[in-house]
Parts: structure tokens; C-alpha cells; sequence
């Protein structure tokens, strides 16, 4: 039996060593595994860095070979330019100057013509808007005098008609501001009359509440009074007859005392 029983644990023995090896040695794939994984991708990833930072640093030399090229492109304009515009300069400043010059010259003498022509025309028309004038402000005069002197009382009926219309008009003014500043009387007044009512009845139902209030804790305090003093009594009284119940229990208990010494004590004698 201890040799059976030897083999049966060696056989169990070996199965769960084998057991644990194959455990260890999945275990031990799987972390391999994970880490030849691991390198491959960190490797990757290092090479992937590699070749954007060679594509970044050929990016960076081309965009400074074309800014260079560019500003040295500009540069060679900006002096040719320079070297264009200062003969160009010199050139269009002397035509400036001749034609102010000319333009000058030319504006003086359009300046006398036109002064001596305007001096002729405004002599002219001076004249002739004189003798229109004159003309002109006789015929008004005479044509307003008769005309005066005819409509002389419609003049007086208008003025009339406009004062009577303009009195009655400032009449009209006065009686409808008179009776905007009695509705506003008014109004001011029924507002003042409804604060004053409002106030006085937050007063009275005020006073009211506080005295409902103090009623009301006057009868609660009262009545915890009588309460605590309906309790204390109740607790006197049973405290009285516990006192009275234990005063007879030792009253009782005195005379059994004394009774049972007693009958000890004629027992003895």
C-alpha cells in the first residue's frame, strides 16, 4: 500500500510539475513575445522619427536655400530699382520744374485777362442791374401804396380774426394745462391716500399680529406652567404614598422583628 500510494504521488507529483513547467513556459512566451513586440515597435518608431526628422531638416534646407534666393533676388531688384528711379527722378523733377514754371507763366496771364474782362462785365451789370433795380423797387412801391390803399380795412378784419383766433387758441392752452395740473393734483392725491391707507393698515395688522403673538406665548407659557405644575404635584403625591408605603413596610417589618425576638426570647427562658 505505501508503494502505491509512493507511486500515486510521484505520478501526481510529476503531472504538476509538468503542469507548472508548460504554465511558466507560456507564461514566459507570452512575456518574450511582448517584449520582442515592444522593441520591434520602439525600433519603428525610433526609425519613423529618423525619417521625419531627415525630412524635416531637408524641408528647413530647402526653405532656407529659397529665402535666401528669394532676398538676394529682391535685393538685385531693389538696387536696379534704385538705380531706375533716381534717373527716372532727376528727369521727371525737371519736367516738374518746367511745367510750374509754364503753368506759372500761364496763370498769370489768364489771371489779368480774366481780371480786366470781369473788371468791363461787372461795370457793366452794375449798370444795368442799377437801372432794373431802381425801376423794379418804383413798380413795388407803387403797386404795394395802391394796393395798401385799398385793402386797407381786409387788413384790419385779418388782424382781428388772427388776434381773436390767437386769444382763444392761448384760452384753449391755459384750460388744458389747467386741467393736466388738476388730474395730476388729483392723482398725487389718490396716491398719497393710498400709501397713507396702506401704511396705516401694515400698522394696524401689525399691531394686531403682535398682539395675537404675545397672547398666544403668553398662553403657551402659561399653560407649560400649569402643566410642570400639575406634573410636579403628581410626582409629589407619588412620591408621598411611596414614602407612606415604605414607612408602613418598616412599621411592619418592626413589629415582626419584635414579635419573632420575642418568642426567641421566651423560647430561651
Amino acid at each position: 500500500v505505501v508503494d502505491m500510494q509512493r507511486l500515486v504521488r510521484g505520478h501526481l507529483g510529476r503531472l504538476y510539475a509538468r503542469a507548472v513547467r508548460a504554465e511558466k513556459t507560456a507564461v514566459c512566451s507570452v512575456v518574450q513575445k511582448t517584449w520582442r513586440a515592444h522593441l520591434a515597435r520602439k525600433e519603428w518608431r525610433q526609425q519613423e522619427r529618423e525619417k521625419e526628422l531627415q525630412l524635416i531638416r531637408m524641408r528647413c534646407a530647402m526653405n532656407c536655400q529659397r529665402f535666401y534666393r528669394g532676398w538676394v533676388g529682391r535685393e538685385r531688384f531693389r538696387e536696379v530699382k534704385r538705380v531706375r528711379d533716381a534717373s527716372l527722378y532727376k528727369v521727371y523733377a525737371a519736367l516738374r520744374v518746367q511745367r510750374w514754371i509754364r503753368m506759372q507763366q500761364a496763370k498769370a496771364a489768364v489771371q489779368r485777362l480774366r481780371e480786366e474782362r470781369i473788371a468791363m462785365v461787372h461795370a457793366a451789370a452794375t449798370y444795368v442791374r442799377k437801372n432794373f433795380l431802381r425801376h423794379h423797387y418804383r413798380k413795388l412801391y407803387t403797386e404795394l401804396m395802391s394796393d395798401f390803399n385799398s385793402k386797407e380795412l381786409y387788413a384790419i378784419v385779418i388782424q382781428k380774426r388772427l388776434r381773436g383766433h390767437l386769444c382763444r387758441q392761448r384760452m384753449v392752452g391755459d384750460r388744458e394745462r389747467c386741467q393736466e395740473l388738476l388730474w395730476g393734483a388729483v392723482e398725487i392725491q389718490r396716491l398719497w391716500r393710498g400709501y397713507v391707507a396702506r401704511r396705516m393698515f401694515e400698522l394696524r395688522y401689525e399691531q394686531m399680529w403682535s398682539r395675537e403673538m404675545a397672547a398666544a406665548r403668553i398662553q403657551r407659557v402659561a399653560r407649560g406652567y400649569v402643566a410642570r405644575m400639575r406634573v410636579l404635584r403628581t410626582r409629589r403625591r407619588i412620591a408621598r404614598l411611596e414614602y407612606d408605603r415604605a414607612h408602613m413596610r418598616y412599621v411592619a417589618a418592626q413589629r415582626i422583628q419584635s414579635w419573632a425576638r420575642g418568642v426567641q426570647v421566651r423560647h430561651i427562658l
